[in-house]
């Protein structure tokens, strides 16, 4: 009987079950309501998240989900992955010094969206575009939102 209780679990459990559910339903509903409308926070910051957190299908989500916003708002090509290199590369880097996993999380979302508009405004002057970067009132309510977010999950 001990051998049966020492048993693990396969994986699939519902918590599980709900995190696919709401990567499909942001992957499905979220997304293209971003494109319509400008106040919806776009949660780059939480896709980010997850994809330095989480488990394999929340990383293949977030890329698909980078993916998709990406082609749906028309940005320059690979502009979102290059934005996750440099994240990636800035977030070891706050690993070793910060040990708060909310302030971590915090300045995660902040530090994406930073990168980001650097990333947009290095390709802009590559290009020779004027690639509009976002209102900083609006950039500062999509990182409230994204955290708001990224602590209710």
């Amino acid at each position: 009987m001990q051998a049966l209780s020492s048993m693990q679990r396969s994986g699939y459990d519902a918590q599980t079950l709900k995190r696919i559910a709401w990567l499909l339903g942001l992957l499905l509903f979220y997304e293209p309501l971003t494109t319509i409308y400008v106040y919806l926070p776009p949660l780059l910051g939480v896709m980010a998240w997850y994809f330095l957190q989480g488990r394999t299908f929340e990383r293949i989500g977030a890329l698909l989900y980078l993916y998709i916003f990406e082609i749906d708002h028309s940005l320059p090509f690979m502009s979102l992955f290059i934005a996750l290199l440099f994240y990636q590369l800035a977030m070891r880097w706050l690993f070793r010094y910060v040990a708060c996993p909310s302030c971590t999380m915090a300045l995660s979302v902040l530090f994406y969206y930073l990168i980001l508009e650097g990333v947009l405004l290095f390709y802009g002057q590559i290009l020779g575009v004027n690639l509009d970067p976002v209102d900083p009132l609006l950039l500062g309510l999509y990182i409230i939102l994204d955290l708001m977010v990224l602590h209710a999950l």
